[in-house]
């Protein structure tokens, strides 16, 4: 298993908590988390090449997990990073903070 940072935990929490098939844009996952742009694109940048997370086609890309990804994140160690697809979430999701 590759080591993550802190911030890469943190963001590929987030994106293992939501549902498979939602995703998020580096703006929406920045207030989140609350990281600035470029911190959140470094880490999503390692992510995707460690195979973690996965970006959509779309412009801006939309972000999402892979199941590698939800699977590193479930270890022990990490658990404390997954942020769990709250109601707060869904509320938010009717101002365009996150997509299906």
């Amino acid at each position: 298993m590759s080591s993550l940072t802190e911030i890469e935990a943190r963001v590929l929490g987030t994106l293992s908590g939501l549902d498979p098939n939602r995703t998020l844009t580096v703006r929406q996952l920045c207030g989140e988390v609350g990281l600035t742009a470029e911190s959140a694109r470094r880490a999503l940048r390692a992510l995707s090449h460690s195979g973690f997370a996965a970006a959509t086609y779309q412009n801006p890309p939309n972000w999402r997990a892979t199941n590698h990804g939800r699977d590193v994140m479930n270890a022990p160690a990490l658990k404390e990073y997954v942020r769990k697809d709250s109601s707060e979430v869904q509320i938010r999701a009717g101002r365009g903070h996150v997509h299906r």
